[in-house]
C-alpha cells in the first residue's frame, strides 16, 4: 500500500514547468512527465519553480519530483494528524491514513 502512496505522491509533484525556460530536449521530457499527471499546469508549475538550470538532467527532474513528494507526504501526514485531535466517528478511518502516510515518510529516508 505505501508503494502505492509514494507512487501516487510523486505524479502529483511532478507536474508543471514554464515553456520558455527549457531547452526543447528538457521540455519534451517535462512534458512527458506531466502529461502522464492529473493536473499538468500544476506540474509545470513544480518543475519551474524548482529547477534552476535551463538543460538539467535525469537526475535534476527526479530530485524535483523526490523532494516534493516528500514535502507533500509530510504536509499531509501532519494536516491527517491534526484532524485526528478532534475526530469523532471518522476516526479508525483518519488512523488508518495517518498510519499509511507514516509508511510513506518513512520511505523517503531509507
Amino acid at each position: 500500500m505505501y508503494r502505492i502512496l509514494v507512487i501516487l505522491s510523486a505524479i502529483t509533484l511532478v507536474c508543471s514547468v514554464a515553456e520558455t525556460l527549457y531547452d526543447d530536449n528538457t521540455q519534451l521530457t517535462v512534458n512527458e512527465i506531466c502529461k502522464q499527471t492529473t493536473d499538468t499546469k500544476f506540474c509545470n508549475e513544480v518543475f519551474a519553480n524548482k529547477l534552476i538550470i535551463s538543460s538539467p538532467n535525469k537526475k535534476d527532474l527526479m530530485n524535483v519530483t523526490v523532494t516534493e513528494a516528500e514535502r507533500f507526504s509530510a504536509n499531509t501526514y501532519f494536516f491527517i494528524s491534526t484532524l485526528l485531535r478532534n475526530a469523532g466517528d471518522e476516526r479508525p478511518n483518519l488512523q488508518m491514513c495517518a498510519e499509511a502516510y507514516a509508511i510513506v515518510n518513512t520511505m523517503f529516508f531509507l
